[in-house]
């Protein structure tokens, strides 16, 4: 990361509320747009158009709020094909709040969720289930309750701000469980702001990708002899795409 960058930083805040013993997520996601803007800018990436974008986005967003809900940082990788999409999706969360994503051409299939996460020096974790809808937000939001099996709701804004609520153990899920999304999202900011929640932790996070030159040819040296081989051929310059932000390569051979 260039740290002469000037950073838009989205202040996403946990909580506890007390007496129903429900875990409690607010974001605001607007400034991780513009820091994903500027980061394009940077380093010449196209910027992905129409509904792709808002898509992106959303999963971008939701992906902030799961992250959040954490009480000690991971290394999340989300890979989504929703139903019936031509594209891929991928959106990465490191631990110091950096987030990236990117889409990718994908066959017309059954949807379906690939989640890696880890923590510092921790194992590798891989989750994958199917998604129920085409909502983006929605294939996020079922990872809870499909592979953690913890009663989460999630809402967003239109502009990718919202929340998450969260039970905790013999948490009153109730209380937001029949809230319409807005209600919802309305209701905790008014508690936030009246100081009703008790205050656990502050994540700023950002747009950006963990990708330098070291790292794309540590990717490339690596492979094995044979694959190399077959990447190079007769070429004396490979043009390589990060995977996570899609920023351009080019490693002379």
């Amino acid at each position: 990361m260039d740290l002469n960058v000037t950073l838009h930083l989205g202040k996403y805040r946990r909580y506890l509320w007390e007496k129903p013993n429900l875990l409690v997520v607010l974001g605001d996601f607007p400034e991780v747009v513009v820091s994903k803007k500027l980061y394009e800018e940077r380093h010449g990436i196209s910027e992905v158009a129409g509904d792709e974008r808002e898509t992106l986005e959303r999963i971008m967003a939701a992906a902030c709020l799961a992250a959040v809900s954490l009480a000690q940082r991971e290394s999340w990788g989300w890979t989504l094909t929703l139903p019936d999409s031509p594209h891929g999706f991928f959106c990465g969360v490191e631990p110091e709040g950096m987030i990236c994503g990117t889409v990718k051409e994908a066959p017309r299939e059954r949807g379906s969720v690939h989640l890696h996460r880890q923590k510092a020096d921790g194992p590798f974790m891989e989750s994958h289930y199917a998604p129920e809808s085409e909502d983006p937000v929605a294939a996020v939001l079922r990872y809870f309750e499909q592979v953690e099996q913890i009663r989460t709701r999630m809402a967003l804004d239109p502009d990718g701000s919202g929340v998450l609520v969260q039970a905790l153990p013999e948490g009153d899920f109730g209380r937001v469980a029949d809230l319409a999304d807005r209600e919802m999202i309305s209701l905790c900011r008014q508690k936030a702001q009246d100081g009703e929640f008790k205050p656990l932790q502050e994540v700023l996070m950002f747009y950006e990708c963990r990708c330098d030159d070291k790292m794309i040819l540590d990717m490339i040296t690596t492979l094995p002899d044979a694959a190399r081989e077959e990447l190079w051929g007769d070429e004396k310059e490979l043009n390589i795409e990060c995977p996570r932000c899609a920023r351009k390569y080019v490693l002379t051979r």
